[in-house]
């Protein structure tokens, strides 16, 4: 479909306003050389033209006023000009009129036949530029395909997320967040598929990877990101750390949490089901303590034993 660039709108504007002037020129103007024509029984008329809702000629009668002639015009246009009321009379002859004035009843003029009335029209000048019919969001961290995207105006986070491939298998929506104009929006599940959560021009969204850290009696200790709902429990962690350590007690495995303020869980991990159901959440740091002496050999059975249920 053929779109009007801003320089057709800018030159229809501008040609609207000329024809509007033109027309009340046109209505002042000529109106000395209506009066000249008019034969003796239209003298006994009056005029009101411009700016009201019902413009038009109307029977003169003695004593009409410029406030009666007005309200017979059915009262001012919305776009009248107050300042821009003008009274002609037969001769031609002008006087500017203070019509709030007149319509408060503070002044007020007995007309004469073949008066007329002009009010002006407002031209209406819109000086504000177009909203956009896109918006340009960046999108970051881990969905499958990060970038800038011009979105519709009203784009929700969802559709969002969704244009940029959607969230990666180990990203953290739990944590994701938006910067807008320096301010930090924190986002969560639930807000990302709100449909009233919609994002703005110049909006960058931030995926964070889930992530937790392991370290202690483990064979590679390090950080690694793990999937949400699949691999973020203790069991995987160990696994994908090689496995505990022959010297790793497992029934005093430490969990830091960082929330709103820093937690710590103890949890004895010696069972498959505690390995399986004690869940992480990113950021968490896990520590595997060294064991005693007579529980080396304890450890290592368990931790065989971890990694064959896992499988």
């Amino acid at each position: 479909m053929y779109k009007q660039n801003n320089a057709e709108l800018e030159g229809e504007r501008m040609i609207r306003i000329m024809l509007t002037s033109l027309s009340f020129l046109t209505i002042v103007i000529t109106i000395p050389e209506i009066a000249k024509s008019q034969v003796p029984g239209e003298m006994q008329r009056i005029y009101v033209l411009g700016a009201v809702n019902n413009p038009a000629d109307f029977e003169y009668k003695e004593g009409i006023t410029v406030k009666d002639a007005i309200e017979l015009a059915g009262g001012l246009a919305p776009n009248a000009d107050k300042k821009g009321v003008m009274l002609i009379s037969l001769s031609g002859s002008r006087q500017s009129l203070d019509i709030d004035a007149i319509i408060s009843g503070k002044e007020n003029f007995i007309l004469k036949p073949g008066d007329t009335i002009v009010v002006k029209p407002i031209i209406a000048v819109n000086d504000t530029k177009p909203e956009p019919a896109t918006i340009s969001v960046r999108i970051t961290g881990m969905v499958n395909k990060p970038g800038s995207y011009q979105l519709k105006v009203g784009a929700t986070v969802a559709e969002a997320l969704a244009a940029a491939g959607g969230a990666a298998e180990t990203a953290d929506l739990k944590s994701a967040f938006i910067r807008r104009k320096g301010e930090t929006i924190a986002l969560s599940v639930e807000s990302i598929h709100d449909e009233k959560k919609i994002v703005e021009d110049g909006d960058e969204i931030l995926v964070p990877e889930f992530v937790v850290t392991i370290s202690g009696e483990v064979e590679k200790p390090g950080s690694y990101a793990l999937i949400p709902s699949k691999t973020n429990n203790i069991g995987m962690l160990l696994q994908i750390a090689g496995g505990a350590k022959r010297t790793a007690d497992l029934s005093k495995i430490k969990i830091t949490r960082r929330s709103n303020r820093e937690i710590s869980i103890t949890a004895d991990c010696r069972k498959a089901e505690i390995l399986s159901k004690t869940q992480l959440l990113s950021g968490d740091t896990v520590f595997v303590p060294k064991a005693q002496q007579s529980v080396k050999i304890k450890a290592l059975a368990f931790s065989i034993l971890a990694i064959i249920i896992i499988l």
